[in-house]
């Protein structure tokens, strides 16, 4: 039984990762992997407790062991969240961080809840196996659905550089009560009231992280927020100049053309012939105009086929846009216009041109209008959270594209009463 006083704890620090692990973005063999780690881990305790049980109390193996306890279980976990899902080793200590918060709060309230059934806490208990496996559980569950689905932001729960020095001071308030604990003999008045003290530390510890992390994801929403509403504000401008922009080109296309027709008729010798078709020819790669019966969407696309073609980029286009007549003009240009960018900056990276391809569809689903934008790539997609992850180097600083995307399609999507009882693609 002594063997599992020590033993059992330990086990029970396993899962207390789990709550925070489950809500963010993992691998797809996230299980094998915990499961293969967690086992080295429990092997390796079983191993270590079958030795440690037999020492005699204050030599210096043990005490050394009780009081590096609460940095060796930070560190295995930290290792187990590592191993599990291959995160940085900085996202792994935060996510251990709070796991290490959770496990100690289940285990001091394990401890206060047996001494107020009236026992003394011990591993003699009977209540001592059930207590220290139902409580855990119980408060892994509650902190899974009431506190750690909320945290990640973009599938990943991360702590900024500036927010560590802070981290770890809470941490330290939480580690100063476990660091003296080996130090008053249990089960005593004392033990009790390092007992209380300890779950009151550790729970303003856990909602002191957990406030400030929600603050700063509260606050970095707000920037992104902010960010949207200027890029919205300059998509509108750019919407503007792009029409003028298309309709002054196809005037002075149109202006050119009938000019070199009133030349030819004129005749001339070869050279000025050559130089007709040679001018001709060169009106007639800007002649890019697309005519889908929606002048919001003419404008989006003669502009994006432009840039294509000036990049020996093949952009297709079937596209029925009195569908989209009903949509916002600048909603549509975010829409596509990102959509599209993002389709030609992919098919850029590609060596050959004649892979360089894109293609556009609009039409109808049902009671549905289907928006398709394809191109062609060679490399994997990573997904965080619910978009593609960006491929830039500053990951902070990009991915607003698709996020404006995102936000258009849901604004769309909140005007629009679908029928009940039919299916949609």
């Amino acid at each position: 039984m002594l063997f599992l006083f020590y033993e059992l704890p330990m086990l029970m620090l396993l899962p207390s990762c789990l709550p925070y692990l489950l809500p963010q973005d993992r691998p797809k063999n996230f299980w094998p992997r915990y499961f293969l780690s967690a086992s080295l881990i429990a092997a390796l305790c079983t191993v270590f407790f079958a030795w440690f049980k037999d020492l005699p109390m204050y030599t210096p193996p043990s005490e050394a062991y009780w009081h590096l306890r609460p940095l060796l279980v930070l560190a295995l976990i930290t290792v187990l969240v590592r191993c599990s899902t291959g995160f940085p080793w900085a996202d792994a200590c935060y996510t251990a961080i709070f796991s290490y918060l959770t496990r100690e709060f289940s285990t001091e309230l394990c401890k206060a809840l047996l001494r107020f059934l009236g026992t003394d806490g011990t591993y003699n208990d009977t209540l001592f196996v059930p207590a220290n496996i139902l409580v855990p559980a119980l408060i892994y569950t509650a902190m899974l659905f009431l506190v750690a689905r909320n945290l990640p932001e973009d599938g990943k729960l991360r702590c900024s550089k500036a927010r560590w020095t802070q981290v770890a001071f809470l941490l330290l308030l939480v580690l100063l009560p476990a660091w003296l604990s080996p130090e008053i003999e249990g089960p005593s008045r004392a033990y009790d009231v390092l007992t209380c003290i300890q779950l009151i530390d550790i729970f303003f510890v856990l909602a002191t992280l957990t406030g400030q992390h929600t603050s700063a994801k509260q606050f970095s929403l707000e920037q992104e927020l902010s960010l949207q509403k200027q890029l919205w504000a300059q998509h509108e401008r750019q919407l503007e100049m792009s029409k003028r922009n298309m309709e002054l080109l196809n005037m002075k296309a149109h202006d050119i053309r009938h000019t070199i027709a009133a030349l030819r008729t004129q005749g001339g010798n070869a050279l000025q012939e050559r130089v007709c078709d040679e001018v001709e020819a060169s009106v007639r790669a800007f002649d890019v105009a697309v005519h889908t019966g929606n002048e919001i969407l003419d404008a989006v696309l003669t502009e994006k086929n432009l840039t294509c073609q000036q990049s020996s980029i093949v952009l297709t286009c079937v596209a029925d846009g009195s569908l989209l007549r009903d949509m916002d003009a600048v909603d549509l240009y975010v829409l596509l216009g990102n959509a599209l960018d993002n389709a030609i900056e992919s098919v850029l990276k590609l060596e050959d041109p004649q892979q360089r391809l894109i293609s556009v569809a609009v039409f109808r689903v049902k009671d549905m209008v289907k928006i398709q934008v394809e191109n062609t790539c060679d490399s994997s997609i990573t997904v965080h959270g619910e978009l593609p992850a960006t491929t830039k180097p500053e990951h902070m600083n990009h991915g607003y594209g698709l996020k404006s995307i995102k936000a258009a399609a849901e604004l769309i999507l909140r005007i629009i009463v679908i029928p009940k009882n039919e299916d949609f693609v």
